[in-house]
């Protein structure tokens, strides 16, 4: 596939996005553990926490100690996510490991503003000039717009492209009003609405508006359609993608429990060497980091061939025969007539 990108960036968010929805508590330990393994895979950016408040987010209760624990890798750049003022004072205090930049963030649904942050679109515009005025005083670079539900809302239904030019736009002249240069646009699918038809018309819409913008996907395996939305972000030259080792993640919300997360670097791994197209990171390992993930948040392990094969240790059993070619086969990941991932609590199987 000539026509597509010969390189693409991952943007590793399993950390942050996974560790905030697992209803198991992960110890401490684990979680710098799991940082610390992909810090080796060959990734260059890592997102490893999110300074939320522990009320509406226990699962990062312990941030602080999870950036003050893991060993940066030469090469990685960490970051942090955060919503307000007293965010931003915590990713400051940990400016020496972390990589601080800001962002304005917007909503292409008014519904999904009104029920995630309590705010109407005015509200939220308010309230992102007074973060990125924040932000700017303390010295941080903002540079990036991030825009949520751009492919569809639980709440609303399917979000029309209009609005979503008109979020990019209005988070754009924040950004110009205060001096901030905007380097990317995230397009994110927060609620896994997205479709190839629909990334084809927003991705397509927002580039002939913005050419020069550099357009990053985060997509949502929800409806099994995660590499299919790559795809179509990749022949529309989009190269950088959020993504997650194991599948996880999701939005922290009870709308959102079960559903898969965001989608697997595993198999866009797989994926892009079958499109050639290079990856900069070593798929095994990878993949490996992705069966720890079973064993320490107490969850599903969310990649596809332990759904085929009705992993063991994944707490489905329902089918004990490998599908076809499933690497947990190839590998010897069946012992004892128990299936179980290969990776599970650091067993490297070959």
């Amino acid at each position: 596939m000539t026509d597509l990108p010969a390189r693409v960036e991952i943007q590793e968010e399993g950390p942050r996005e996974g560790f905030q929805i697992e209803s198991a508590e992960i110890p401490t330990a684990d979680k710098v553990a799991l940082v610390d393994a992909l810090s080796a895979t060959g990734l260059r950016r890592i997102q490893v926490a999110s300074f939320v408040s522990p009320k509406l987010v226990p699962g990062w209760a312990d941030a602080e100690d999870v950036v003050r624990g893991f060993a940066p890798h030469p090469g990685v750049e960490y970051h942090a996510l955060w919503f307000n003022a007293r965010g931003l004072e915590r990713a400051l205090a940990s400016r020496d490991r972390l990589t601080v930049f800001g962002s304005v963030t917007v909503s292409a649904s008014e519904a999904f503003s009104r029920r995630n942050l309590n705010r109407d679109h005015v509200g939220q515009l308010a309230a992102q000039r007074e973060n990125v005025a924040a932000h700017l005083a303390a010295g941080v670079a903002v540079t990036r717009v991030g825009v949520q539900a751009a492919f569809g809302c639980n709440f609303s239904g399917d979000v029309p492209v209009a609005k979503v030019v008109g979020a990019v736009a209005d988070a754009l002249a924040i950004a110009e009003e205060a001096g901030a240069a905007i380097e990317r646009v995230s397009l994110a699918d927060t609620m896994g609405w997205a479709t190839p038809a629909r990334v084809e018309a927003v991705v397509g819409v927002v580039r002939s508006r913005w050419p020069e913008m550099r357009l990053v996907l985060h997509l949502h395996d929800t409806r099994g359609l995660g590499i299919a939305n790559a795809m179509a972000g990749l022949r529309l030259g989009v190269t950088t993608y959020d993504a997650a080792v194991g599948g996880l993640g999701g939005v922290p919300s009870r709308h959102s429990r079960g559903r898969r997360g965001t989608w697997r670097r595993r198999s866009w791994s797989s994926s892009a060497r079958r499109w050639g197209s290079r990856r900069g990171w070593t798929s095994t390992r990878c993949w490996r980091r992705g069966g720890w993930r079973s064993g320490s948040s107490g969850g599903g392990c969310r990649a596809r061939c332990c759904g085929a094969a009705g992993c063991g240790r994944c707490g489905d059993a329902r089918r004990r025969e490998a599908a076809p070619g499933c690497r947990l086969r190839r590998r010897g990941g069946w012992t004892s007539g128990t299936p179980r991932c290969a990776g599970f609590s650091g067993r490297e199987r070959r």
